[in-house]
């Protein structure tokens, strides 16, 4: 499908078949009365506890032969989803309409939140969306039709202090709903995700609210009790005054997917803001970072190629012991040892240590080797979280065939059954990030000094077809480093999230890649092979250099050279490409925000309501 078409072209059946996923309160039972009210099919899904629920027995008897009431936790694991996905289909012979709408929000600060309860924020938010929506393509794929929703929030493109872990499942919803559009739009296939603002469900209610330490804040760490009280009070305020109206935007939704009322003639949007407040937060943080990306243009463009051929990693650590820093470098233990680290060795002598490190090997681990680090110098005034790595790959292909780095590679081992390469990179990329920051950051409050820096790619800024699990991880580093940046910025602390285009290192090498290695689907041939062949042809010819894009990093931290006398900032982006590939997407995305700023507008409830 391309750009151009009209969604009446697609999306033209006189009824369609919608499976929405929880459906027992919210968005979901709304949309699912506003699909029902235009004559449209409904499978309404539930977990088992809310299946049978009144309100659940109310939608179905004003739905009446339109509706079919299912069970469906979205957590369940891609097996059962499949069966549940074979049964949906079989109910009305197939399904036109995939909601991803189950989800929760859990409040609390990045530090305190369990590596546990982020996980499964994610679980339900993103991972289990994913899997359903893996469950249903093969039915799409098949008849050439169909379009999948994600239900994503405002802050899903703005910080949240006190939501980190929510914020980083939507900021990942949005990026990996960009990608599946390009992965599936030359199929008939739509991906598209509606951002609410503020509606007036009961997701606010206290007594409904998930947060990490309860309603007991003295259990909480003191200094970040000033933010929580704030923020607890705003909720509290909030609650029952939200501005949207949830029946509004479900019908807005329903005319988005049908190519009706407001939507008529448009083209189908890659993604809708419903709310005022959601399209001004939107705008605002969309030219908040144009002006800030322009402030460090000189930056971004002066880390291009001259001759070199390294790590990010190596090369960060090279420039700060050049400006005379103390470093302690981490690898895993099959490379402590490796000539690449012994060189470092040779290079820093007294002002480096050597430390083993594995992102993976969970919280305590980490707060073992963050007190070891700690007390070589008594201190660390700046952590960088650089490990990682590309799984490439189609979203529905991802699954569970778990692709080893090496034989001692850890997997932390939950009570859940997971989609595995998907997990392993959130769980490389951002869940090992997370810990190793909350790992050091008590040493950071106490000092009332210290810097965080997290290793972004300009895949967390733009969509990328063959990289949606990438992709995703980028994303909620993104919303997840700004939301530290408001938690912490008030104790004298600071996060930063520093994006490079590409650079010349080892990443795109044929024989270091990580990718989906199972039989593929014929259906995306074109789009892997055609990834494969650029992905090859870039290795090697990546105009980024690592040496100035560390140098970059260092003078950002220091405020020095080109940073000298700017403001720190939230984001740095690191090459041409980078720039200019962010700054294209921000102008695309305010254009579609425009385009559909009538429909954003009238979700509102109307005055006095």
């Amino acid at each position: 499908m391309t750009s151009t078409q009209t969604i009446e072209s697609t999306s033209n059946p006189k009824q369609l078949v919608w499976l929405i996923t929880g459906t027992s309160s919210g968005i979901g039972l709304s949309l699912a009365r506003a699909a029902l009210s235009r004559g449209d099919k409904v499978l309404a899904t539930a977990r088992s506890k809310s299946i049978n629920a009144p309100v659940m027995q109310e939608l179905k008897e004003f739905g009446k032969e339109n509706v079919m009431l299912l069970e469906l936790d979205v957590t369940s694991g891609l097996d059962v989803l499949k069966e549940v996905a074979k049964k949906a289909v079989g109910v009305w012979g197939r399904v036109d309409v995939v909601v991803n709408n189950a989800g929760y929000v859990l409040s609390g600060m990045l530090e305190e939140n369990s590596p546990q309860e982020t996980f499964d924020q994610f679980n339900t938010n993103l991972f289990g969306g994913i899997n359903v929506t893996r469950a249903f393509l093969p039915y799409m794929r098949e008849r050439k039709r169909g379009t999948i929703v994600w239900i994503g929030s405002i802050y899903g493109f703005a910080p949240c202090a006190y939501g980190s872990a929510y914020v980083g499942s939507k900021w990942a919803t949005r990026g990996m709903s960009l990608t599946l559009n390009d992965e599936i739009s030359h199929l008939g296939l739509r991906s598209i995700v509606i951002d609410f603002g503020y509606f007036r469900t009961g997701v606010l209610d206290p007594n409904r609210r998930v947060s990490t330490q309860g309603r007991d804040q003295s259990t909480g760490i003191e200094d970040y009790r000033p933010i929580v009280e704030k923020v607890e009070a705003l909720l509290d305020g909030a609650h029952g005054r939200q501005p949207g109206d949830p029946a509004k935007g479900a019908q807005a939704v329903v005319d988005i997917v049908r190519g009706e009322g407001k939507a008529a003639g448009k083209p189908f949007p890659r993604e809708v803001l419903l709310g005022t407040d959601c399209y001004q937060i939107a705008t605002d943080e969309a030219r908040k970072f144009l002006e800030e990306v322009e402030v460090w243009k000189d930056v971004s463009f002066g880390t291009d190629f001259a001759e070199g051929d390294s790590g990010i990693g190596n090369d960060l650590a090279l420039a700060a012991l050049q400006r005379g820093d103390k470093v302690l470098a981490t690898a895993r233990s099959k490379s402590v040892n490796s000539t690449a680290m012994q060189k470092l060795k040779e290079a820093g002598k007294e002002n480096i240590a050597v430390l083993e490190l594995d992102v993976t090997s969970g919280l305590d681990t980490l707060k073992l080797v963050a007190r070891e680090a700690v007390s070589v110098w008594g201190r660390v005034d700046v952590v960088v979280n650089n490990a990682g790595y590309v799984l490439f790959g189609v979203l529905e292909e991802n699954t569970y065939a778990h692709i080893l780095l090496d034989p001692s590679y850890p997997i932390l081992t939950l009570s859940y059954r997971r989609p595995q390469e998907t997990y392993d990179q959130f769980n490389t990329n951002l869940f090992g990030a997370l810990n190793v920051t909350r790992a050091f950051l008590p040493y950071m409050r106490e000092r009332k000094t210290g810097t965080v820096v997290w290793i972004g790619s300009m895949y967390g800024l733009a969509p990328c077809a063959y990289g949606s699990a990438y992709v995703g991880t980028k994303w909620a580093m993104r919303g997840m480093s700004m939301t530290l940046d408001d938690e912490i910025s008030s104790l004298g602390l600071r996060s930063i999230v520093v994006d490079f285009g590409y650079f010349r290192t080892a990443v795109l090498n044929p024989n270091r890649r990580v990718t989906k290695n199972q039989t593929g689907i014929e259906d995306y041939k074109p789009i892997v092979e055609k990834m494969e062949g650029l992905v090859n042809g870039a290795d090697g010819r990546q105009p980024g250099d690592p040496r100035k894009g560390a140098q970059a990093i260092v003078d950002v931290v220091r405020g020095e050279g080109a940073a000298a006398g700017k403001p720190f900032p939230r984001e740095l982006l690191l090459g041409t490409d980078c720039y200019q590939t962010a700054k294209s997407e921000a102008k695309r995305h305010l254009e579609e925000v425009e385009a559909w700023q009538s429909v954003s507008c009238g979700t509102d409830f109307t005055e006095g309501k």
